[in-house]
């Protein structure tokens, strides 16, 4: 039989309880004088402004800020035939819920809009709480926009305001030049901008709808950074581009050149190509695009003055006189290049002796006075001898 002391005078009976966390704050609380407690809620404060800002920064989603508005869930699609959900309200915010969303919404700088499944009713709550002449997100500087339904789309006017800079949008082509143009008038500031159209076209960009892109770009002052599909930007855009004052990087990224050998002469027609016009980039330092770009022309003169990185994308079938045109352009127009990164496709309906790469192209461009790195990603062996590949070699500082 086991005994059982008493339990001891010292122990409280409570000791083996836990402590909640506002017990502890108001005990705390009674022994702290008026003046250290308007310390301790100063500092409180200052902590709680800057974890928020910290929060609403970067990598904030649309459904995650919108859920503080009011609690959200999904309902099926009215449409017919539809089996995807929608998000929506689980009730119609109101004005105390508006004042409640706003502390946050006015911290956040990065908005991500992908894959946004929303009904039209809730952007019709959000318009009904949304004082006159207030942004919904007032601060807003980064927005990627990737939203596949054609009627979401019509609510991107939503998330642009003044301090907006750095956008990212994919869609249609008749899309990007609607939206182009509402943020040339609304969010005029952008300094980072890419655009990315979300299909594939066989024909030619419209020349109504080239214009109105260039348009709205023009109206990018202070642009700096810009990538685009290849279909925008065809001929007769890259000297325009070129006249864009603040432009250090730009971004032609081609489609995967496997899908460019299989589509053959197609092909052709989504590759841009810059006319025999001098394009002089002022402040152009980092550039990638395809072969094409750089190679149409009876006499191509691209003259990047302050171009440092490049990096090419080459067609299986270009051959060593398309690489030696390239190698003359780049070392007469092109002084300040460090770093050259050519790209080959796969060549599986070629020869592994097919390779345009020789002594007499390197030598063109090893030719560049300031280049240090030059990377050739190809599976097929180089056409050099052992002879000729040590004639190359650098024979150090």
């Amino acid at each position: 039989m086991a005994l059982s002391d008493p339990m001891p005078s010292y122990i409280c009976p409570s000791a083996h309880s836990l402590w909640r966390v506002p017990e502890l704050v108001a005990e705390v609380m009674d022994h702290l004088s008026q003046r250290d407690l308007s310390v301790c809620a100063r500092v409180s404060k200052g902590v709680s402004h800057y974890a928020l800002g910290s929060l609403y920064k970067t990598g904030v989603s649309i459904q995650h800020v919108l859920n503080i508005l009011a609690p959200v869930h999904l309902v099926s699609s009215p449409a017919p035939n539809v089996k995807y959900k929608e998000m929506n309200f689980l009730r119609s915010p109101g004005s105390n819920d508006w004042d409640n969303f706003y502390q946050y919404a006015r911290r956040v700088r990065s908005l991500s809009c992908i894959d946004l499944d929303a009904s039209d009713q809730l952007f019709l709550d959000i318009s009904s709480v949304l004082p006159a002449g207030t942004l919904l997100f007032p601060h807003l500087r980064s927005l990627e926009w990737k939203i596949n339904s054609p009627r979401l789309r019509a609510h991107v006017d939503f998330f642009m305001g003044d301090a907006l800079s750095d956008v990212a949008i994919s869609g249609p082509l008749d899309f990007l030049s609607t939206t182009l143009g509402l943020l040339s008038q609304r969010s005029p500031a952008i300094r980072r901008l890419s655009l990315h159209v979300s299909a594939l076209e066989d024909s030619p960009t419209p020349a109504a709808v080239m214009q109105d892109i260039m348009t709205s770009i023009k109206a990018f002052k202070g642009l700096e950074h810009l990538q685009m599909s290849p279909q925008l930007a065809p001929a007769a855009a890259v000297p325009f581009l070129s006249r864009l004052p603040r432009l250090t990087t730009l971004y032609l990224r081609p489609f995967q050149l496997t899908t460019a050998f299989l589509f053959g002469d197609t092909f052709r027609y989504t590759v841009p190509r810059l006319k025999a016009l001098d394009s002089d980039f002022q402040c152009l330092k980092d550039l990638i695009c395809e072969v094409g770009l750089l190679l149409a022309g009876v006499s191509p003169s691209l003259s990047a003055l302050s171009l440092q990185k490049l990096h090419v994308a080459i067609n299986p079938t270009n051959t060593e006189a398309d690489l030696a045109q390239l190698g003359c352009l780049l070392r007469d127009n092109c002084k300040t290049l460090t770093y050259i990164m050519i790209i080959f496709d796969t060549p599986t309906l070629l020869p592994a002796e097919s390779s345009p790469i020789t002594r007499s192209v390197l030598k063109l461009f090893l030719g560049i006075r300031l280049l240090r790195h030059l990377n050739i990603d190809d599976v097929r062996p180089a056409r050099l001898s052992c002879a000729e590949l040590e004639e190359l070699a650098p024979t150090g500082p």
